[in-house]
């Protein structure tokens, strides 16, 4: 038996494979890996959408990303803490006046 680490399957590759290549591929690998951004600021940034857009399915594994990229759980806490609760939150809040 190897210990020799598996690459993560994307989980629509049986019924998506197009898909997955292009997620793969394209955004994982050109889009991701483009100077101008690090990959830390790209977590941060793709973390940060992903609240506010309530994409509750895409966080656990942006968030495992993220810390993977250099991004503090502290960071994590408190920028999601104060997105969830003051951005997003408050045009919610306005909407219902």
């Amino acid at each position: 038996m190897s210990n020799a680490p598996i690459a993560p399957r994307n989980p629509f590759a049986d019924i998506a494979p197009a898909l997955a290549d292009y997620t793969d591929r394209v955004l994982f690998g050109d889009v991701w890996k483009r100077a101008g951004l690090s990959p830390r600021d790209r977590s941060l940034i793709t973390v940060a959408s992903l609240i506010s857009l309530y994409r509750i399915n895409e966080i656990p594994f942006h968030l495992k990303r993220a810390l993977e990229n250099g991004v503090t759980r502290g960071e994590l806490r408190n920028g999601s803490i104060l997105l969830k609760n003051s951005v997003c939150g408050s045009s919610q809040k306005f909407k219902r006046l």
